[in-house]
């Protein structure tokens, strides 16, 4: 229960540990697995199939493999998914950058006394201090 002088300590990572951190969680990718995706939606899969055509089914009436045709593919294919690896690894390392450097504070009172926080630390309950300003 709130009293007029704010949670106790106590009372506060009780709640934390109840509802947990005012925070969204982000998920770690596995990079390995996040350039595999590139090469796993339709476009990518008309090049594979391309490059098996390729190097398949150019080999009739006794002509050799379509080697050139096969590496050409397989490098469009590999500069694709590379290039889409990098901007989207770019966008997220921006990102997160962005949340870093906004992580935003707050006055909270606990234990009877304002106290400067990170909003990440607000639970339920907590009694914090808003100000407007008007900007005419």
């Amino acid at each position: 229960m709130t009293t007029p002088n704010g949670l106790t300590s106590q009372e506060a990572a009780a709640r934390v540990e109840k509802f947990g951190r005012n925070k969204l969680e982000t998920k770690e990718v596995n990079p390995f697995l996040q350039f595999l995706g590139f090469m796993w939606n339709p476009l990518s899969w008309v090049m594979e199939a391309a490059a098996i055509v390729a190097i398949a089914l150019s080999n009739g009436f006794g002509d050799p493999p379509d080697y050139p045709d096969f590496i050409g593919i397989v490098l469009l294919l590999l500069a694709n998914s590379v290039i889409g690896f990098m901007e989207e690894r770019q966008a997220g390392n921006a990102v997160k950058a962005l949340m870093d450097a906004l992580a935003p504070e707050c006055k909270v009172k606990r234990d009877g006394e304002w106290k400067t926080m990170e909003a990440a630390e607000l639970v339920p309950g907590d009694i914090i201090a808003c100000s407007w300003s008007s900007v005419d």
